[in-house]
């Protein structure tokens, strides 16, 4: 189950009430790929009690994300990737929510063009 919470780009996540802190599920260029919620700093696999297996799955979708679904010299992701991008992250997301259950967590998707009105989904 997940629940989506509108947002805009350049939006300070810290102000949106709807939100609960919590750990967000990203794409982004060498990262891990999860990021604290709202301070959005990124969290190192080390600081999380999460599987070898979830781990490598993060790096392989960021892995991914890197070399297949932006284009350069743009980076902005390419629109035939983004379908594909999304359904493994908001998976990825999913996978993290039942090792940490105790946590709250969302998936942000990566949306080619404009950014506007893109919603932050809660994994239930």
């Amino acid at each position: 189950m997940v629940s989506a919470t509108n947002t805009n780009q350049g939006e300070n996540m810290k102000t949106n009430k709807n939100c609960k802190p919590g750990i967000k599920v990203f794409p982004d260029f060498c990262s891990s790929g999860i990021w604290g919620h709202p301070d959005g700093v990124m969290i190192d696999f080390e600081e999380l009690s999460i599987s070898k297996e979830l781990q490598k799955e993060f790096e392989d979708w960021i892995n991914f994300y890197d070399d297949e679904c932006t284009g350069r010299p743009s980076y902005c992701l390419l629109k035939k990737k983004e379908k594909v991008l999304n359904k493994r992250g908001i998976e990825l997301a999913r996978k993290l929510k039942q090792e940490l259950p105790n946590k709250t967590v969302y998936y942000w998707p990566e949306l080619s063009g404009s950014k506007m009105g893109r919603k932050l989904i809660e994994v239930k």
